[in-house]
């Protein structure tokens, strides 16, 4: 019975070859093509979670259109905290960027400064930031900053972050991503 479904296999490919070298070429052509189809698949689910976080936040930004001092449109209760990150970026244009608790609360993996519309929430149009430059996250009632291994580095009043290594923001820290330096603020 085997034999039977291996010569169905068989039978168009030696039906189409002319000597036994096509033949061999034939089924050459296809173990390879098969081998690149699998190829493709393992990268695509082994990158599965890049690839969503990067469509997540490419959908995110077309629906939203962002500039450099813009703020997002957001309505905070009173008693809902508020931080700004002020400064003027290497052209000598204001950077302005707002951080609402709400919004960090809602982001469980933090809300990104960097270079690319694309792949960061906070964009200021600046050459010095790498596109995933740094993270913001709030947790324990504390806002954390985390360098994202940026090629320029990130500096909180003057000492270098290391890569992936969350540090607490305290009131008026000045923080230096690339070369923006920037006034951190607690608005209430």
């Amino acid at each position: 019975m085997k034999w039977f479904f291996l010569s169905i296999l068989i039978f168009p490919i030696n039906c189409l070859a002319t000597n036994a070298d096509e033949a061999m070429n034939s089924w050459l052509a296809i173990i390879v093509a098969v081998l690149m189809i699998c190829l493709i698949i393992f990268i695509l689910f082994s990158q599965r979670q890049k690839i969503i976080e990067v469509f997540k936040n490419y959908k995110r930004h077309q629906e939203t259109d962002k500039s450099s001092v813009s703020e997002p449109d957001h309505k905070s209760a009173e008693s809902e905290k508020t931080w700004t990150l002020s400064g003027v970026d290497t052209q000598g244009d204001d950077i302005k960027f707002t951080l609402y608790e709400t919004e960090l609360q809602n982001a469980p993996r933090g809300i990104t400064i960097g270079g690319s519309a694309k792949l960061s929430e906070l964009i200021p149009k600046d050459n010095s930031l790498t596109n995933r430059h740094a993270m913001f996250s709030y947790r324990d009632n504390n806002l954390y900053i985390e360098d994202l291994n940026s090629f320029n580095g990130t500096e909180v009043d003057g000492v270098k972050l290391n890569p992936f290594e969350p540090r607490i923001l305290s009131l008026d820290n000045t923080l230096t991503l690339g070369q923006i330096e920037l006034r951190f603020t607690q608005n209430n």
